[in-house]
């Protein structure tokens, strides 16, 4: 499909899952896929990279007790996740943010 949009050249690099941004980010690579646990993090330390579209919409979702509505019903309440730059981390402050 890049060749229908335009691109002439194409080249395909195998790098490990965990370096995907990162090489976006240092200029090894021009385009990736990513999550936003893997962007947010990423525009937090200084990396120059852009989100150019949203993928798999509606993926996440809140579960919570008969006492929480919504997001902002978040406030001063505790949220438990796995650890400090999880995904869960990444996903849980994008929303309340």
């Amino acid at each position: 499909m890049l060749r229908l949009e335009g691109f002439s050249t194409i080249e395909y690099l195998e790098i490990p899952n965990t370096e995907g941004i990162l090489s976006l980010a240092d200029h090894g690579v021009d385009l990736s896929m990513d999550g936003i646990e893997s962007i947010i993090p990423a525009v937090d330390a200084g990396k120059r990279v852009v989100a150019l579209a949203g993928i798999h919409p509606g993926c996440v979702a809140l579960f919570a007790n008969g006492k929480i509505d919504g997001i902002p019903d978040l406030k001063g309440k505790t949220v438990p996740i796995g650890g400090l730059s999880t995904p869960e981390h990444a996903f849980i402050s994008s929303l309340v943010a």
